[in-house]
């Protein structure tokens, strides 16, 4: 199954980029479907990469996250900015189904309450529930252990958009329907970003990809997170 069917959380942005030679859209080539199908791949075997992500959720709060992932150990961790109910966290780490949040003001908050708490929290990963864990999931759903099929990528009206060199490196453009957009190096198979937007258009999403290779993630230690169990009413005090 095309890649894309693991993002459909997601779905195109307008966009605004410099002219190409070639007008657009128009159906990929067989060529353009083979780089596309191993796009995904290359993530997952490159080992990691840098990213960062902005996003603007539907109440109009915008959060930005820079960091790494392991996208073959399934871990990351990355610093974060926002607005709203979300500034009170300042960093995310994450390995397989787990979820951790730094709040550094979660300890002197607990303490008032005459209780003691370390910055970081621990939880299962619930993307439907928290923003944060949505935005990793977009991440992580960028690499794939196998190939894509080229055949199923054509046959699902992927289309060739345009030539963009806006980042200052000449990419190639491609739509997925109406949900998603990704810029791979022109005639190369390297992803470069990602855009896309909820169905209803108002969540928009922006991945951007560089220097692909082995990441390390260096994870809070146990001592240092507090199960979400154990201070979720004083959380929602700081939130």
């Amino acid at each position: 199954m095309i890649r894309i069917g693991a993002l459909a959380v997601v779905a195109a942005l307008t966009l605004v980029a410099c002219s190409s030679a070639e007008e657009g859209p128009r159906p990929v080539t067989n060529d353009e479907a083979d780089r596309i199908a191993d796009t995904f791949f290359e993530n997952f075997d490159a080992g990691g990469a840098g990213f960062v992500v902005r996003a603007v959720m539907p109440d109009g709060q915008s959060i930005t996250l820079d960091g790494d992932v392991d996208f073959v150990g399934g871990a990351g961790r990355a610093l974060v900015q926002a607005d709203g109910d979300l500034a009170a966290a300042d960093e995310v780490a994450w390995l397989g189904d787990s979820v951790l949040v730094h709040y550094p003001g979660l300890p002197d908050a607990a303490a008032t309450f005459s209780r003691d708490a370390q910055p970081w929290v621990g939880r299962p990963a619930d993307p439907a529930t928290y923003d944060l864990d949505s935005l990793v999931a977009v991440v992580m759903a960028l690499a794939a252990p196998q190939r894509e099929n080229s055949l199923l990528i054509q046959q699902n009206g992927v289309q060739w958009l345009r030539t963009d060199d806006s980042s200052g490196v000449e990419a190639d453009v491609f739509q997925y329907g109406d949900a998603t957009r990704v810029w791979l190096e022109a005639d190369g198979i390297m992803m470069m970003r990602f855009e896309g937007n909820n169905s209803d258009g108002d969540r928009p999403v922006v991945v951007e990809l560089a220097d692909q290779g082995p990441r390390d993630i260096d994870l809070p230690a146990t001592p240092e997170v507090t199960s979400i169990q154990d201070i979720s009413d004083i959380l929602v005090t700081i939130e």
